[in-house]
């Protein structure tokens, strides 16, 4: 708004159209300005007004300002400028008075909340609506709630002077930080309240590591509405909250540095920041520049205007000499006339040749209806022989079915019996088994005995010897077998990794086999397209080109203008060497392409290769008849080789495809790649240039600053070279004196590697082997050796149960008793079981014969239902054979209705076609003509005039295009000379604006200077002391003196710098200063950090008082003071809120409201 306002004088925009392109390019700068927010309710600040406001009335307003108390302060006041934007607010009265205190409804902070944000794990502070203090001891997070402010806001890390990233602002432990802000938002100037509602939460996610994001939530905190910062931004604008304003938010270290390290040139900076007159200034820069776009401008197109008339002169000429060549167009025209009509009548024959066509194919349906009715009649009687022929398969099987039920049941029987059987023998077998076991078991338990009784009478002395011995000979025989292992195992290891190297020895050599083989059938095929290329070269942009160019030779008549293409056919190099180079740019898809001139050829060519079942690419753009003019200051400078001066074409339109496609002229091809990297990296040239390329089809650019490479590759054919015997020769002689030799030593080296890999896993093999046994013997060694000192274990068990053998005898041999009695039990049952089996075998014979016999019954029965069925499959082959002869027939009678649909559809786009070409021929002669000849005599003889009306016209514009061309340099040159008259009017117009414009913002600038070195004396004399601020806006200089002594007379009064103070009068004069700034600015919150420091108990209690008289002259603003001074003889109150907070705790989560 203010670039506007700049702008908004008498004569600018006024009256005056902006139509021109350079116009509105040239004062682009200014109306872009007006464009930063939307449309909304905007507050008329100081800047604004003053802006507004004439000559005369302005100086009168400045001096009134000068004039004005302190609470003024170079703005309105807030009853002005916000009439109808308080409410009563009695929440917070404490009864003890009987007036109610208006404060602000929008913009005021409510509530600050933070989490995990600098030393704080978790606090809320719900602010009062005017003047709330903060204190705390040191350490205890006063100030990291202007930070969390700031940043919620959207202010910078480095505002903060806290941390140089959003990062370091979170709390130690923690992933991330959230700030939380709570705006009122009531009253008629709230911002978008049905949206919204009574408050504006902003809040601010801060990751440890990432980008922070905002969200813009409404008055319950459950409903987000944006979650982008210009969302912020609009609210922060709407309620005139600066956030890079310093004095709005101002941090410690910036308050202590005020005063002692800035020096006069940041004072002067500070100053206007935080009254805005800085922006100002840039807007009016900005616009002076454009000013001076504007005048040079228009000096340039004042120079181009006798050329222009000069041109002007020449095309009417030009148009004069054109306009007397008619009379070959006229018979031009009547021969199209002629031609027309030939087309209608071309039309009608083709017509008549359909109609025949049709009744043809009608005849053809009739006679294969008559066919397909005989087929059917055929297909009815074998129906019915089906139905007869399956009754009786159907009476078979019921005989069959019955048949095997009841061979079904004898097999029943015959089981039930064999079951029977079976059961007497199992019976039989456990008999006999279980008298074996008894038999076995008596056996063992006399062998037991007969064992006990030679052991106790033998001298086991000797034996325990002998199995001492056999366990020390065992033990020997395992540790040297042990031993032997070792040794083994480290062969085994070494084999093994001898293997492995081979065997990656092998897997390089193959690799680089296969490459070298790849390489060598490449070049094999490229001999091969070379070959087949002397011959045909168009055969050379693929196998079935020829035929597509046969195809749009024979439809050419369908062309509005000749189709260009494949594309490389129209290209030559001016050196070959380039030729790899340029074909690897170009691709080979573009080079395989085609061109056309307008939609109707596009569609034809592409129908051509859709019938042909081709794909091509196919380039449209329109026809001229030169290549696109160039600046040479947009080229690259005319010493280095670019594709597009090697590059020569037949046709100026394949360069311009060229130009379009892959930016030929700013591709350069350089010899090697220090010469690229050069010529990249070189400010003046690397911007003109998109891509170097060296001589092996290597790319090189610059991609994100830094320079990238692209190793290149032979293109797959040589579809530029010129010379193509000499290419042969070429890959030839590589592939004998280069790629073969290679091939064979590669083919050699792997044989040897593979060899080496055979005899290392050979190697390998043998020692594992050898392991395995030596590992097998130790087991076998470690089991005997068990055994040994198990048998040395029994010896010495048995000695000792010498003395128990005789009662042991005696249990075992009454065991053997019972056993035998048992077996006598078992044979005399064994009779009776073999009865009953003989009886079971007596009943199963007859069973088995009724089976046999139903069997057979079942077999015959069987044997008749076969030879059913092969009757019913011969029909049923029958039936399948006439089916498929009435399928025949039914698609015959498809093929021919849709033959005859064919035919109708044909003759009815016929019919169209010809009623069509009658309504052209009509358009473009009403006269019907009676021509003698065909369209494609009257298209020659057309083609043959337009030839010598070509040579006539030897090489002259069309009279149309040479009429455009006059008329449209003659609007360009009307349109230059407006041009220039409207930009120096504007110019003019503009640079005396700007001149007025300066002198009244130097002016406001002097008259907001005396406001605040007026209220910086008015503040300090209310502490016994006076002090000036002495403006230098030549050299953008600000300087502070505070004169400590103001009771004494004036002779006797001492000036001090503020670099001399102590440091409490150092912060008593920066609260001074700061109270003066925040008179000049618009802002509904202010917020002060340690305002006190270094004051004396006096002094601070003067500041105190002092603020609090001036912040109650201002009910519509909010402020905050932080301090880490007691205040206990503050009290809480309707305007005044003290929180205190707790020493250093990091536990702590919330403030506690001290009322003192």
């Amino acid at each position: 708004c203010r670039a506007l306002t700049w702008l908004n004088a008498p004569g600018i925009g006024a009256g005056t159209q902006h139509t021109t392109h350079d116009l509105a390019e040239a004062a682009g700068g200014a109306a872009a300005m007006s464009q930063r927010s939307p449309p909304k309710k905007k507050r008329r600040t100081t800047v604004d007004k003053a802006a507004e406001i004439g000559d005369e009335e302005e100086e009168n307003a400045v001096a009134a300002d000068s004039q004005s108390p302190p609470h003024g302060g170079g703005q309105p006041s807030d009853d002005d400028v916000h009439p109808h934007k308080s409410r009563p607010c009695s929440d917070d009265d404490d009864g003890s008075s009987d007036f109610r205190v208006i404060f602000s409804d929008v913009g005021i902070l409510e509530k600050v909340e933070l989490e995990n944000f600098m030393c704080h794990p978790a606090l809320e502070i719900p602010l009062g609506p005017h003047v709330n203090f903060i204190t705390g001891p040191n350490g205890s997070g006063k100030s990291a709630v202007l930070v969390a402010l700031s940043v919620a806001l959207g202010a910078k890390a480095s505002f903060t002077n806290r941390a140089s990233k959003f990062g370091d602002l979170v709390k130690q432990g923690a992933n991330a930080a959230i700030v939380r802000v709570k705006l009122k938002n009531r009253g008629t100037d709230a911002y978008k309240p049905d949206l919204f509602g009574n408050s504006i939460i902003i809040e601010r996610r801060i990751p440890r590591a990432g980008a922070a994001s905002y969200k813009l939530k409404d008055a319950t905190g459950k409903k987000t509405i944006g979650t982008s910062y210009g969302d912020v931004a609009q609210v922060l604008e709407y309620f005139s909250i600066q956030v890079n304003n310093p004095c709005v938010v101002l941090m410690q270290d910036t308050s202590r540095e005020f005063l002692t390290n800035s020096n006069p040139g940041s004072k002067y900076k500070f100053f206007l920041l935080a009254t805005q007159l800085e922006q100002i200034r840039r807007d009016y820069l900005k616009i002076n520049e454009n000013h001076k776009q504007i005048q040079a401008k228009a000096t340039t197109k004042q120079k181009l205007l006798p050329g222009m008339r000069t041109d002007v002169d020449d095309r009417r000429r030009e148009f004069e000499d054109l306009q007397k060549l008619t009379e070959i167009e006229k018979q031009i025209q009547d021969m199209k006339h002629q031609m027309a009509w030939a087309y209608v009548v071309a039309k009608r024959k083709l017509l008549e040749k359909a109609l025949v066509e049709a009744e043809k194919a009608r005849d053809d349906k009739l006679k294969l209806q008559d066919n397909l009715s005989t087929v059917q009649e055929q297909l009815t009687r074998c129906d019915k022989e089906t139905q007869v022929k399956q009754h009786e398969v159907k009476e078979i099987s019921e005989q069959l079915t019955t048949a095997t039920d009841a061979v079904r049941k004898q097999e029943q029987l015959l089981q039930q019996a064999g079951r029977e059987r079976s059961g007497f023998l199992a019976k039989l077998k456990d008999n006999s088994r279980r008298a074996q076991q008894f038999a076995a078991r008596r056996e063992q338990v006399l062998r037991s005995i007969k064992e006990i009784q030679a052991s106790l009478a033998v001298d086991t002395s000797q034996e325990e010897e002998a199995r001492q011995r056999e366990v020390l000979e065992k033990q020997e025989q395992l540790q040297a077998a042990q031993e032997q292992l070792a040794p083994l195992r480290n062969a085994t290891r070494e084999t093994k990794d001898s293997f492995d190297a081979a065997s990656q020895a092998a897997s390089r050599t193959e690799e680089q086999l296969r490459n070298i083989t790849t390489e060598h059938e490449k070049l094999t095929s490229r001999i091969k397209g070379l070959e087949a290329q002397k011959h045909n070269r168009t055969r050379a942009y693929g196998d079935r080109i020829p035929e597509l160019l046969s195809a749009i030779e024979r439809h050419k008549h369908q062309f509005h203008a000749p189709i260009l293409g494949p594309l490389g056919l129209h290209l030559k190099l001016r050196d070959e060497r380039w030729a790899d180079v340029v074909e690897s740019m170009l691709g080979a898809d573009t080079l395989c392409s085609f061109l056309v001139f307008d939609q109707n050829d596009y569609q034809a060519l592409h129908s051509i290769c859709d019938n042909l079942r081709m794909r091509v690419t196919i380039f449209k753009q329109k026809w001229l008849d030169h290549v696109y003019p160039m600046r040479p200051e947009r080229l690259p400078p005319s010493h280095l080789v670019t594709a597009e001066r090697i590059i020569d074409t037949d046709d100026p339109n394949v360069k311009n495809v060229l130009i379009d496609q892959r930016r030929i002229e700013s591709c350069v091809l350089c010899e090697n790649r220090k010469e690229g990297n050069e010529l990249l990296y070189e400010p003046r040239i690397g911007q003109l240039v998109d891509n170097v390329y060296l001589p092996d089809g290597s790319r090189m650019f610059i991609r994100n600053g830094s320079m990238a490479f692209i190793g290149g590759k032979r293109p797959a054919r040589s579809l530029l070279s010129n010379n193509v015997d000499q290419r042969i020769t070429e890959f030839t002689r590589l592939l004998r004196d280069d790629v073969g030799p290679r091939r064979d030593e590669a083919q050699r080296a792997h044989s040897a590697s593979c060899a080496a890999r055979v005899d290392a896993q050979r190697a390998h093999q043998s020692c594992l082997r050898a392991c395995t046994a030596q590992e097998n013997k130790i087991a076998r060694l470690t089991e005997e050796l068990a055994r040994a000192q198990q048998r040395r274990k029994q010896l010495v068990t048995s000695k000792k149960s010498e003395g128990e053998g005789g009662a042991e005898i005696q249990e075992l041999q009454d065991n053997a008793d019972k056993l035998q009695q048992q077996v006598d039990e078992l044979s005399s049952g064994r009779g009776e079981l073999e009865r009953q089996a003989t009886e079971c075998d007596a009943k199963l014979r007859p069973l088995e014969e009724q089976l046999d016999a139903k069997r057979a019954e079942v077999e015959r029965i069987e044997m008749r239902n076969k030879e059913c069925e092969a009757v019913v499959g011969k029909i049923l082959r029958r039936i399948a054979k006439v089916t498929a002869e009435k399928e025949h027939a039914a698609q015959l009678m498809d093929q021919a209705q849709h033959r005859i649909e064919q035919a109708e559809e044909h003759t009815k786009d016929l019919k169209a076609q010809l009623d069509e070409a009658r309504g052209q021929a009509v358009q473009i002669c009403p006269e019907e003509k009676r021509p003698e000849k065909t369209p494609e005599q009257l298209d020659k003889e057309i083609c043959a005039a337009q030839r010598r009306l070509e040579t006539e016209r030897a090489g002259k514009k069309t009279l149309v295009q040479a009429k455009a061309d006059y008329h449209a340099v003659l609007k360009r040159l009307q349109l230059v000379e407006s041009n220039c008259r409207l930009l120096l009017d504007l110019g003019e117009t503009l640079g005396r604006q700007l001149h007025r414009r300066g002198k009244r913002w130097y002016s406001f600038l002097n008259s907001i200077a005396s406001r605040t070195s007026v209220l910086f004396n008015t503040f300090l004399s209310q502490r016994g002391c006076a002090g000036s601020i002495n403006f230098d806006h030549e050299r953008q200089q600000l300087s502070i003196s505070v004169q400590l002594d103001s009771m004494r007379p004036a002779e006797e009064r001492v000036a001090t710098d503020s670099k001399t103070l102590s440091g409490g009068e150092r912060s008593m004069s920066t609260v001074s200063l700061l109270l003066a700034l925040w008179e000049a600015m618009e802002s509904p919150f202010r917020a002060m950090d340690e305002f006190d420091v270094f004051m004396d108990a006096v002094n601070r209690q003067t500041s105190i008082n002092t603020l609090l008289e001036t912040t109650r002259l201002h009910k519509h603003r909010q402020f905050i003071f932080i301090t880490p001074h007691d205040l206990s003889s503050l009290r809480n109150s309707v305007d005044v809120k003290v929180f205190k907070m707790k020493p250093p705790q990091r536990g702590q989560t919330t403030l506690t409201n001290s009322l003192v």
